[in-house]
């Protein structure tokens, strides 16, 4: 999926120390890694690039990384760094792309994306203690840490959780994953060691791979829906160079890898999409 030749993805990274304030919570942050992906589309004169940033909590408890998780997916979260207050959105512009903006703008792939972030986060305890499927579902949907057992009257129904919870993985009984429209989360017990480089490489290189290359297939089927009657035969075209290089069934000899990234896709509702620009 990633080949080094130039028909295939370049992936630059960068590694990083900005100290960062969440004015609306007071809670600190560090910025620690910058990646970017740049598609090389074939099909158009176009690339299509997917930046990820990586968040390192100043408090290692789930109140903070639930509320940094929620804060820091919205592009207009007011932030504080280096003695200047200013929005997420504006800071990633000023700091990390030279000034360049990557919202507020026409193309289709910036109405695709919106105006909030997807969430990839892996949480890892040292012992098994805690409801990993009322866990999965706040961090997941962004609720509240306690939506559920709390019982209030902003908790979700019954049936609502276990329509959540029916994509979940559950592979092995150290870790369980949940994948959504926005966001990927995974809880387990001893499975994200950084001190591990099998465990830790896993979940931070292969398996996020397979994540952003769902969404760069989403994003691009968006823009093909979106832009098909503006010249419906050279769409046409466009779309079936596409769908000859990046559609797979499979992706890997092994059946975690192939779980992963079909549940993934069921989650971004990739089929659907397939069906209705094939139609």
């Amino acid at each position: 999926m990633f080949c080094s030749d130039d028909s295939g993805v370049e992936i630059f990274s960068k590694k990083v120390n900005y100290q960062i304030k969440i004015n609306k919570r007071e809670n600190d942050v560090t910025l620690s890694n910058i990646d970017v992906y740049i598609f090389n589309n074939t099909h158009q004169n176009s690339k299509t690039s997917i930046f990820a940033l990586t968040y390192k909590p100043s408090v290692n408890n789930l109140g903070e990384v639930s509320d940094i998780s929620n804060d820091l997916k919205n592009h207009n979260c007011e932030i504080h760094f280096d003695t200047k207050t200013q929005l997420l959105k504006d800071f990633i512009s000023e700091h990390i792309f030279f000034g360049n903006k990557f919202s507020d703008g026409k193309t289709s792939l910036e109405q695709y994306s919106g105006n909030r972030f997807k969430n990839y986060l892996v949480i890892d305890f040292e012992k098994d203690l805690i409801d990993r499927d009322q866990l999965l579902y706040e961090l997941g949907t962004s609720s509240m840490l306690g939506t559920i057992e709390n019982d209030t009257i902003h908790a979700p129904s019954t049936s609502y959780v276990k329509t959540i919870l029916e994509n979940k993985i559950s592979c092995f009984k150290n870790y369980e994953c949940l994948t959504l429209l926005d966001s990927f989360t995974v809880i387990g017990t001893n499975n994200y060691d950084e001190n591990h480089v099998h465990t830790h490489s896993t979940w931070n290189d292969i398996y996020f791979s397979i994540y952003i290359f769902n969404l760069y297939v989403k994003c691009s089927l968006q823009i093909f829906l979106n832009d098909f009657t503006s010249n419906p035969m050279v769409k046409r075209k466009e779309f079936q160079e596409f769908y000859n290089k990046y559609y797979f069934r499979k992706i890997s000899y092994n059946f975690l890898p192939n779980e992963i990234f079909k549940r993934i896709s069921d989650s971004l509702e990739i089929e659907d999409d397939l069906d209705f620009s094939m139609f």
